[in-house]
C-alpha cells in the first residue's frame, strides 16, 4: 500500500471521498487502486499506528475516559509518537464534506500485530464506531462492526 499525497482538500477530494490530514504527514489517503497510484506523487510509511477517533458513530464525543484508556493502551503496546490529524469524508446523500479530529498513535519499530488488532477491535467497541482505523507496517487496515 502507498499513499498518495495531495496539495489541498479539494485535490483530495476529487479524487476520494475520504482522506486523512496528518500534523507532520500532509493530506493523505491510502490505496492499492493502481489507477489512483499513476502521476501522484506516493510515499510508502513502514509504521504501526492506530487512528482514535474523537466522534462516536452518532456524533456524540467520545468521553475523555474511553480516549485516554485507548492512548494508554496504544502506548503500552508501544505506540508513543502521536500526531494530531483530521479525517475527511464527504456524505454520500448531501456530498457535505465531514470532518473529525483523530489522533494517530504510531510506531516506527513493529508492535505486536494480534495487540494491535485487538486494540482496535476494543475500541471499535468502547467508542462505538462503525469501523477504527490502524496501520500494520504502513498498511491502513480497519476493523469494522458487523453488520
Amino acid at each position: 500500500m502507498r499513499r498518495i499525497f495531495f496539495d489541498s482538500l479539494d485535490d483530495a477530494r476529487a479524487v476520494s471521498p475520504f482522506f486523512i490530514a496528518e500534523e507532520g504527514v500532509g493530506i493523505w489517503l491510502g490505496t492499492d487502486d493502481e489507477e489512483l497510484l499513476v502521476g501522484r506523487r506516493t510515499l510508502a510509511l513502514a509504521r504501526d499506528a492506530l487512528h482514535v477517533p474523537s466522534l462516536t458513530r452518532a456524533g456524540q464525543p467520545i468521553s475523555l475516559a474511553v480516549r485516554n484508556a485507548a492512548l494508554e493502551r496504544a502506548e503500552r503496546l508501544g505506540l508513543r509518537e502521536r500526531h494530531a490529524a483530521i479525517g475527511y469524508w464527504t456524505l454520500s446523500d448531501t456530498r457535505e464534506l465531514q470532518e473529525e479530529p483523530v489522533d494517530i498513535v504510531f510506531s516506527r519499530e513493529g508492535v505486536d500485530p494480534v495487540e494491535l488488532q485487538h486494540l482496535a477491535a476494543w475500541l471499535l467497541v468502547a467508542a462505538e464506531q462503525d469501523a477504527v482505523a490502524f496501520e500494520l507496517s504502513g498498511r491502513v487496515v480497519h476493523v469494522r462492526r458487523a453488520a
